[in-house]
């Protein structure tokens, strides 16, 4: 019989290799009666000592009394039937929404057509190497815009708190496309940015074999709804407007386009203003993160380089949060517009750079910006966004070190953390391009976590602005078929405010599709 035994715990220091011995004393069975697979690992290092945490799915002839065993109830493969198009479906958009909607049509058949306004992963590299190195942007190639999404080119996090029978399947996709199998059993699935080109270089190969076309540097430019379906218009590689009609579309454009999300607006799509947040991207030792995680485990056996998660509610009644923390990586610029700075954080498989980062975030209300349009959170984040951008030193972002902004002073040099974001920085106390509430509010807030969590005592810990899109500023009404106000328009992910992050994006996209397919004849 098969059982899922969770809750079996060996010390950090232990190797895998004990993990039999562990689940025999935990059953009062011999290593010998029973076989097992790993199916969830985790790490708890709450207490000193820390413990790698695991559930595995084991086979036993003999029954299990254990009040961490259940029997084992296998989930249904998630199986895509096929089904007759008589059209062919577009995709705005090939970030994880646009991705997974557009397998589970080509799966079903659909040979869908992809409209996306970057490029694909490997001019997309090029172009922000370009503006790593010389400062030279590119507001169509970029960390927010091209093949895979913002997610590509900042870290890979797959962990989500979403809960859903198509994870698995999301997950299970990656590896076959060439994701490390870790992905399938870590508590915190992280790919990295220096794999996923390749990944999404492999889907889009499944695609195109299905009969998909990919329109990379292809931009929407116009959506009309007509008597029989929908008429796009889209301004391809060439420079020159094209046409598509069609009876269903996915938007999966993500949050950054405000051009696009105006043009829609003035063709009636629907738009709900919503609270999102604003702040700084924090950057400090991952040495300093370890030792305070792993305690005296730290050093002694090799561990992952680890995360952390803070949230501080303040007098002011709102909060500050960490966000996307990025163990061993990189700040990076994630602009979408020319003349904007936008911070975001990145790390690559290995997680093995000097520096963890965190956006650090203030919660912003509707009331804090809403002047009547449904589109003002998006002009109100690019306000900051411009105000950050310095002429004399393009797409250098402001930093402090973190005692000069508590101390309401702009820093006049780099303390023992260095910077990692490029083309470059300069010193700010970040007045001129944050709103004042969030000033007072990082400042009271991480005052308070240096009395919590020993990492924030570093008065050298960079602060680099500045972080606006953790999520997108509207949301996009839909109903129960998750169609929009636009008959056959169908918003998925980020940018409908319906995901926040790469796998419950996937996961939406998927979900919609299948929802989609339910109305087609086979």
């Amino acid at each position: 019989m098969k059982y899922l035994l969770s809750n079996i715990k060996i010390p950090l220091s232990a190797k895998e290799e004990t993990l039999p011995e562990a689940i025999a004393k935990k059953i009062g069975l011999s290593p010998k009666s029973f076989s097992f697979e790993i199916v969830r690992r985790s790490i708890d290092a709450r207490k000193q000592e820390g413990y790698w945490v695991y559930r595995v799915l084991l086979e036993s002839k003999k029954p299990l009394f254990s009040k961490d065993a259940a029997p084992y109830l296998p989930e249904a493969p998630l199986l895509i039937e096929k089904k007759h198009w008589s059209y062919r479906p577009v995709v705005i958009g090939f970030g994880p929404a646009g991705l997974f909607a557009s397998l589970v049509l080509a799966r079903s058949g659909a040979k869908p057509i992809i409209l996306e306004r970057g490029k694909n992963v490997d001019e997309r590299k090029k172009d922000i190497e370009r503006l790593r190195n010389n400062g030279v942007f590119d507001p169509n190639s970029n960390v927010s815009y091209g093949e895979g999404g913002a997610g590509t080119f900042s870290d890979g996090k797959l962990n989500t708190g979403v809960k859903s029978p198509f994870a698995h399947f999301i997950l299970e996709e990656f590896v076959k496309h060439g994701a490390p199998k870790a992905i399938l059993i870590d508590a915190k699935p992280h790919i990295g940015s220096d794999l996923l080109p390749q990944i999404m270089t492999s889907f889009r190969k499944e695609l195109l074999s299905l009969g998909a076309d990919i329109l990379f540097s292809s931009q929407l430019m116009d959506l009309e709804e007509k008597r029989n379906g929908l008429l796009l218009k889209y301004k391809g590689e060439d420079g020159l407007l094209h046409s598509l009609d069609t009876k269903t579309c996915f938007l999966a454009y993500g949050h950054s386009p405000f051009d696009t999300a105006k043009m829609l607006q003035k063709r009636g799509l629907a738009f709900v203003p919503k609270d999102y947040s604003i702040g700084v991207r924090l950057e400090v030792h991952q040495k300093d993160i370890d030792v305070s995680n792993y305690h005296e485990n730290y050093g002694k056996t090799p561990l992952p380089s680890s995360s952390f998660q803070s949230v501080i509610h303040l007098s002011n009644g709102r909060s500050l949060y960490s966000f996307c923390m990025c163990p061993g990586g990189e700040v990076v610029n994630s602009s979408s517009d020319v003349g904007t700075v936008v911070t975001n954080g990145m790390s690559e498989n290995a997680r093995n750079k000097e520096n963890g980062n965190a956006a650090m975030l203030v919660s912003l209300r509707v009331e804090d910006y809403f002047k009547g349009d449904m589109l003002d959170g998006y002009r109100y984040r690019e306000y900051f966004e411009k105000k950050a951008f310095k002429r004399e030193k393009p797409y250098f972002a402001p930093i402090s070190r973190l005692r000069d902004f508590l101390d309401d002073r702009v820093s006049s040099h780099i303390g023992s953390v260095s910077p990692s974001y490029r083309p470059g920085f300069y010193f700010s106390d970040f007045k001129d391009c944050l709103p004042s509430f969030a000033l007072h509010s990082l400042k009271e807030g991480l005052l308070s976590l240096m009395e919590l969590q020993p990492f924030y005592k570093n008065d050298d810990i960079i602060l680099t602005g500045v972080e606006t899109r953790s999520s997108s500023p509207v949301r996009i009404p839909r109903n129960e078929n998750y169609e929009s106000n636009i008959h056959g328009l169908y918003p998925i992910g980020e940018g409908a405010s319906f995901a926040g992050g790469i796998t419950s994006a996937a996961i939406d996209g998927v979900k919609v599709a299948l929802k989609v397919l339910d109305g087609l004849s086979i």
